[in-house]
């Protein structure tokens, strides 16, 4: 049978702003589409605020409150919308985001006569606090269940209505055509834990042309959510090690969250308070320019992160990057020539290497530059789209 040609895809996903990087790559999944010359819609909720083009085509009511926890096992909002955006759009494809947050697995049902592409990149579908990690910072790995009480996660009724949202996404799971990993080791997970996994499908990553102009300070970069898990602490334990050696270096924090305060007062006690530069949350080209001229990137994540867009897409800019051998990391860093592993939490370990690359940036600029020429061969913007929409018309037949 020979499939139809796409000419529809709709795309939901939990939110629309830009604030973190599933967003990002819904979005240059839309604009891609678009300039294949399909009609690519997206449907997101209100929990969150759009910027300038980032808008969605359609929504569903969301938020952050009391409800939260009932919307998240049905979302009757999530369920209409749907609804009428399926009978006045009739997409022929839809690319299934993250929707255990906002939309429910209750939006599953509606698109049973449709072919469905679900790109998990959040542990939501195997772990209710959404890292896989313990309240002691430890990684877990045990089944979702009693170990989530065991281990203090949660308490029985913070549990309960987790459990009965993952019940019935595994109720009405068999909707889903594919379901395509961002990683092996994400995809390795998935599996462990009943979740058929029909392979792995990078995200795209723009590559800008030209070549990385170094600041003339030694700069360390950090890009990420100012949570725990991102290690955004271990970095500034680390540059507290640098400053030693390199005065005058600076660490650009771009990005914000809950611990920027707790943030501020670590660098004010590590005694490098005045090195350290918060840039918040910035629009992408901003952030794009910013980053540009740092010496190095890091990536100290505790927590075993699905994919690593922050990694690639500093890869991209040709800055070498130092990298919590956690997660997926492993998959997208050859150390000693696209990149750098370190142990993670281990500020010492974080340091030496940088330090190192301080000492001698020519070495740096190479391992950049072998690192930009591995994102263009391995997570070209076509070749990516081309995957997908071949799982798409593999489908149709």
């Amino acid at each position: 049978m020979t499939p139809t040609p796409l000419e529809r895809i709709l795309i939901i996903h939990d939110y629309s702003g830009l604030g973190g990087g599933a967003e990002l790559v819904v979005q240059q999944l839309r604009d891609a589409l678009r300039g294949r010359g399909i009609d690519a819609r997206l449907l997101t909720s209100t929990a969150d605020s759009p910027i300038a083009g980032s808008e969605p085509d359609r929504t569903y009511a969301g938020g952050t409150g009391r409800l939260r926890s009932l919307r998240e096992i049905v979302n009757p909002s999530a369920v209409l919308s749907l609804r009428r955006v399926l009978r006045d759009f009739d997409p022929q494809g839809v690319y299934l985001g993250m929707f255990l947050t906002q939309a429910s697995p209750a939006i599953l049902p509606c698109l049973s006569d449709r072919a469905v592409i679900w790109a998990p990149n959040e542990f939501r579908p195997v772990c209710p606090r959404g890292t896989r990690l313990l309240p002691n910072g430890t990684r877990c790995d045990q089944p979702v269940g009693r170990a989530c009480l065991a281990s203090g996660c949660f308490r029985p009724w913070g549990l309960a209505p987790r459990l009965a949202q993952l019940s019935l996404l595994r109720r009405w799971l068999n909707v889903v055509d594919r379901t395509l990993a961002p990683s092996r080791v994400f995809a390795e997970l998935l599996e462990r834990h009943g979740i058929s996994v029909a392979g792995v499908l990078r995200h795209p990553v723009p590559v800008g042309s030209g070549k990385r102009r170094r600041h003339a300070t030694p700069i360390v970069a950090f890009a990420g959510r100012l949570v725990p898990e991102k290690g955004a602490h271990i970095a500034i334990r680390a540059f507290a090690k640098i400053v030693a050696d390199f005065p005058a270096a600076r660490l650009w924090m771009a990005g914000d969250g809950p611990e920027r305060s707790r943030l501020e007062a670590l660098g004010e006690r590590m005694g490098v308070a005045e090195n350290v530069d918060y840039f918040g949350h910035l629009p992408r080209p901003e952030l794009e320019r910013r980053l540009s001229g740092a010496w190095v990137q890091c990536v100290p994540s505790i927590w075993h992160e699905p994919f690593g867009l922050v990694t690639i897409e500093a890869q991209a800019r040709g800055t070498p990057v130092i990298a919590s051998a956690v997660g997926a990391q492993p998959e997208l860093i050859v150390p000693g020539r696209t990149g750098y592993l370190v142990a993670p939490g281990d500020p010492a370990a974080l340091a030496s290497v940088i330090t190192d690359l301080f000492a001698d940036p020519e070495a740096a600029d190479r391992v950049g530059d072998a690192a930009r020429d591995a994102v263009v061969k391995n997570f070209d913007g076509d070749t990516c789209i081309d995957h997908l929409l071949n799982e798409f018309e593999d489908i149709q037949r």
